[in-house]
């Protein structure tokens, strides 16, 4: 499966770097345990910043309280400014199509990701290098072209 951006932009793409718009959700083995049930759960649409800084990746603690999901555990983050609790879930990841050339998503399920305040941000969720790790990222500044692959 391939994710690519749509039309080149070298300005855009140093400037935001590379967002994918995604569907986050409860992992399928919750759902497939929660049976019929499971099918009504809820997902939400978020905008998610690759992040080759961030060694975990992090949604807003928002979107998380949103979708009712409840963490599964606690990790200390350190970081330039100290370390801090941050709760722990396990979600499912849908990385949606950006351009129309590749009409394909990209199903990750489960991935644990960390609460994050992520407030006043263009993206609600960080894809760190915990999923990059299983991806393939081809990035090209000059050209402005990106592709992701699974």
């Amino acid at each position: 499966m391939l994710i690519s951006n749509g039309p080149p932009n070298a300005q855009g793409l140093a400037a935001a770097g590379i967002l994918i718009p995604a569907r986050v959700g409860y992992p399928g083995i919750l759902a497939r345990k929660l049976g019929p049930q499971g099918a009504a759960l809820r997902s939400a649409m978020v905008q998610a910043l690759l992040d080759t800084g961030a060694g975990i990746s992090a949604i807003d603690q928002r979107v998380l309280e949103e979708l009712g999901l409840q963490p599964v555990s606690v990790v200390s983050i350190g970081s330039a400014h100290g370390s801090n609790p941050h709760a722990v879930y396990s979600v499912l990841i849908d990385l949606l199509p950006v351009g129309p050339a590749i009409p394909t998503s990209m199903r990750l399920d489960p991935i644990t990701v960390i609460e994050a305040d992520l407030s006043g941000q263009p993206q609600q969720m960080l894809l760190g290098r915990d999923v990059l790790s299983r991806l393939l990222l081809v990035y090209n500044g000059p050209s402005g072209i990106w592709n992701l692959a699974l």
